[in-house]
């Protein structure tokens, strides 16, 4: 399964989470929405007046897209990984990092799926070198907000992309999931990075969503505790990592 900033692709299905305030989740918005077929959405902030409106609308008109709301624990601990990040980068001497600790929605599609994935591999973290986001359309901040710019550089007060690069870059250095980044002028790297053969996909059934009904209990056997604390703080997730332990 390969995450692509704010959507997830898998063999038998797509999921696609929408990070949306709650006025963007009103019926009169959920139409607006790139549903394709089979697809699992899942809601990472909103009241829950409007989450209901918003599963209900989906379950009239789409029945094989199903609805989720995220756990905010997975949220949390999604920051906290970033936050630790940022400061023991900093504390080295490099950086600061311009931005929020507001974990993007790519960065907690991540997080979610290292519970829930055997591979884990994430492309467009970051912003381009050439322009600095200028270039890079980001999301629905057009489509939502028109008065909001669209450029990725635009939300860098809240978010920091670049953080959130060098952090997935270091959890993929550790052999925690695979990192995809743009290489300018490299054509095979960009076109063939994280790929995987037909034997490391998972085989299930396109109609058993056990796995994903699960999505609010963050565990993992397959993320290694060690790996994480050479990234992070010792101690600093230790919390967070506890609530991984296999039951």
């Amino acid at each position: 399964m390969a995450t692509s900033g704010g959507s997830l692709e898998g063999p038998s299905r797509s999921l696609e989470r929408t990070a949306r305030s709650e006025e963007q989740l009103r019926k009169r918005k959920v139409g607006r929405l790139a549903y394709t077929a089979r697809m699992i959405a899942v809601v990472t902030r909103a009241r829950p007046k409007a989450y209901d409106e918003m599963a209900q609308y989906i379950k009239s008109t789409r029945q094989d897209v199903r609805a989720f709301y995220l756990s905010p624990h997975i949220i949390q601990n999604a920051h906290k990984l970033l936050e630790a990040y940022r400061a023991k980068v900093e504390a080295t001497n490099r950086g600061p990092y311009f931005g929020g600790n507001t974990p993007s929605s790519g960065l907690v599609a991540v997080f979610a799926m290292l519970s829930l994935c055997r591979n884990v591999t994430a492309y467009g973290f970051g912003m381009d070198a050439e322009t600095n986001g200028a270039s890079q359309e980001y999301h629905y901040f057009h489509l939502y907000s028109p008065a909001h710019s669209k450029k990725k550089n635009s939300m860098n007060r809240v978010h920091s992309f670049d953080a959130e690069r060098d952090l997935i870059h270091a959890l993929s250095n550790e052999g925690i999931m695979t990192y995809c980044p743009f290489i300018p002028h490299n054509k095979k790297h960009n076109s063939r990075c994280g790929l995987r053969s037909a034997e490391d996909q998972v085989n299930q059934d396109p109609d058993d969503f056990s796995e994903i009904d699960s999505i609010n209990m963050p565990r993992t056997k397959r993320l290694r505790k060690e790996k994480v604390e050479k990234v992070v703080p010792d101690g600093v997730l230790k919390s967070t990592l506890e609530n991984w332990d296999e039951e």
